[in-house]
């Protein structure tokens, strides 16, 4: 039944964009170019005030459109959607003050951004024609060798590309032929990240990513062998990027995918465990809401799956509280972001 599970999937999305949107916007704090008035509660708040402040005070056009381009990557981050929409909508305004060279780019980030959002709420067609939208602007605008930023720019494109196919296969939609797509697009900028690494700019936390969606795509094969493999490889990966940065929540994505490991094996008090340890990083080392509401909601679906009904609901009304927007994913297939 392709045209149903199709159709469902359309309709929890268009719910998302015409009535989560309006929901969520009205449970969070106001935050977009008009202002930032409310105390901050996690650190992108004040990040979000930086970008803000960094655009009043920028006197050229590339500054401004440097600044709008952070500016909206934070409010979604926090799933200030429409927020983040009005910030790109002004940033399509600034492009037409831009270099030709600059022009293509900044139009090629809104149209990644807006797939962002649309990944972010589940409307992974329409996140796919944004995307081939941004790789044709990207193949035909430039010409020569790319700058970092430009193939950083396309590194994202097929990251979530990769995130979109994955979508759809949790969605029911043809799962087996758009994991393996997704597959084929991790596996694609995981050996970007190789290269880079054999020339002396090892990324390890973006490599790390890689093997980690990998490893949800081998969940969808069942695959469980080559999902655990994936996942300790991601981890040793991780552990490299904590050297460094010993204040990253990094790990946190680690403890969410043994979690989905542990619940495919049906070891529903396993997969608590590590659902509830990617929570405590997600408040104890890094503040990261969305992180915190996809753990519970991970521990909350285990307690299921055993019968603990008012522990399953206390978990996701805890999910909720924090973030509102895991409703988007509870209700159409969203395993992790």
């Amino acid at each position: 039944m392709p045209g149903l599970v199709e159709a469902k999937s359309a309709f929890i999305y268009w719910g998302a964009k015409t009535f989560g949107e309006r929901f969520i916007e009205y449970r969070l704090p106001k935050l977009d170019l008009t202002g930032i008035e409310q105390t901050p509660t996690n650190p992108l708040l004040e990040e979000a005030r930086d970008a803000y402040a960094n655009f009043r005070a920028a006197r050229t056009p590339t500054e401004k459109a440097v600044a709008l381009l952070n500016l909206s990557q934070k409010q979604i981050d926090m799933s200030y959607f429409p927020a983040a929409r009005r910030s790109l909508t002004t940033l399509e305004e600034l492009t037409r003050d831009l270099r030709p060279n600059d022009q293509a780019y900044y139009q090629a980030a809104i149209l990644v951004k807006k797939a962002w959002i649309a990944d972010y709420e589940t409307g992974y067609l329409d996140e796919i024609g944004l995307l081939q939208q941004a790789q044709t602007l990207l193949a035909t605008r430039y010409h020569g060798p790319r700058t970092q930023r430009e193939e950083d720019l396309q590194s994202t494109v097929t990251h979530f590309m990769g995130r979109a196919h994955l979508g759809r296969a949790n969605q029911g939609i043809n799962p087996q032929e758009n994991a393996a797509k997704a597959y084929d697009y991790f596996n694609h900028d995981q050996q970007r990240f190789e290269r880079l690494r054999q020339q002396g700019e090892s990324k390890p936390a973006n490599e790390g990513f890689q093997h980690l969606w990998k490893s949800v795509c081998n969940l969808a094969f069942n695959n469980i062998e080559m999902a655990q493999a994936e996942v300790e490889t991601a981890n040793q990966l991780f552990n490299e990027h904590l050297i460094d940065n010993p204040k990253s929540g990094i790990r946190g994505h680690y403890f969410l995918v043994q979690g989905l490991i542990a619940l495919q094996q049906r070891e529903p008090q396993t997969a608590t465990g590590h659902f509830l340890e990617s929570a405590r990083i997600r408040t104890d080392v890094e503040n990261y809401p969305m992180g915190l509401a996809l753990a519970l909601t991970g521990a909350s679906r285990a307690q299921l799956s055993v019968g603990n009904y008012l522990r399953s609901l206390n978990y996701f009304m805890q999910a909720f509280k924090t973030q509102p927007a895991i409703l988007l994913y509870a209700c159409n297939g969203r395993l992790i972001g």
